[in-house]
């Protein structure tokens, strides 16, 4: 009797036991879907706010350059589109902090006999040009001689409450006090502070590559100036491919006395030139990209 009781008492046990290794490998496979699905919408999301904290950088760049050329306005107006930007961070990325790798096209300038720079964002080899154009327009009224352009990866790592409260501290600074000095300092700590590392794309060929849509980028926005310094920084690079072994020195010369052809035609600031340089930046990252 004893032995039927426990028999009894067993088949109930086992069956609750069945039915939570059954409930558990069911919710172990609901939870691995979603968290597979919540990766591929974090792997969206993150390219998305990565290319916004690339702008808001750019942003926080121009409006340094802004107060360099005694352009407090445009100053504000970029300040302010970066702290949009980092208040939609703020709101809907899991973490102050943001680490990412982008590709600026950076433009030496030369003031006061002192070589300065700012960075302008690329994505996908378009150069985010529209909300700068104001200060390129007034930049070329100015005798600031741009020395040199060419394409930069930096390495940056941001903490958003950071920027944040620097952005606040500059706009007070130029609308509350009118020191834009101070405004200018705060903006430079900033983006300075971020960028762990800069470098120059190091194959030759990937480099050239990079530049030529730089300089294309340029001359699309009617920056015949910043096409001609990257045209120039190109010429630099090929001789880099001829040591590399990558190219013969017959072509080297040819595409070497062709850019400096075009860099001529670029000083004539002649948009009817700009098409066919246009096309010829096409056919040469053709030919590059095939060594």
């Amino acid at each position: 009797m004893i032995k039927k009781t426990l028999v009894y008492g067993l088949i109930p046990a086992l069956i609750f036991v069945q039915s939570c290794a059954l409930f558990a490998s069911e919710k172990l496979e609901t939870d691995a879907a979603t968290e597979e699905a919540t990766l591929t919408l974090n792997t969206e999301q993150s390219q998305h706010f990565q290319t916004l904290t690339h702008k808001m950088m750019g942003h926080i760049s121009l409006a340094r350059f802004a107060l360099a050329i005694k352009q407090p306005r445009q100053a504000v107006h970029q300040i302010e589109k970066a702290q949009i930007i980092a208040a939609n961070l703020g709101s809907q990325w899991p973490e102050s902090r943001i680490n990412a790798d982008f590709n600026y096209g950076k433009i030496d300038y030369a003031k006061n006999n002192r070589v300065k720079d700012y960075y302008v964002p690329v994505v996908d080899d378009v150069l985010l040009i529209s909300d700068y154009e104001d200060i390129f327009n007034y930049l070329r009224t100015l005798n600031v001689q741009e020395t040199g352009a060419s394409l930069v990866r930096l390495k940056i790592a941001i903490n958003l409450n950071d920027i944040e409260a620097a952005l606040d501290s500059a706009l007070r600074s130029v609308l509350e006090y009118k020191k834009y000095e101070e405004a200018q300092q705060t903006l430079a700590t900033t983006f300075n502070h971020a960028v762990i590392e800069e470098k120059e794309i190091e194959d030759p060929v990937l480099a050239i590559s990079e530049n030529l849509a730089l300089a294309k980028a340029f001359l699309n926005n009617g920056q015949y100036d910043k096409s001609r310094s990257t045209f120039k920084y190109v010429q630099a690079r090929l001789n880099g491919m001829q040591d590399a072994g990558s190219m013969d020195e017959n072509s080297v010369k040819r595409f070497t006395t062709e850019l400096g052809e075009l860099q001529i035609a670029l000083r004539k600031n002649d948009p009817s030139k700009a098409l066919s340089i246009y096309d010829h930046i096409d056919e040469w990252m053709k030919i590059v990209r095939g060594y």
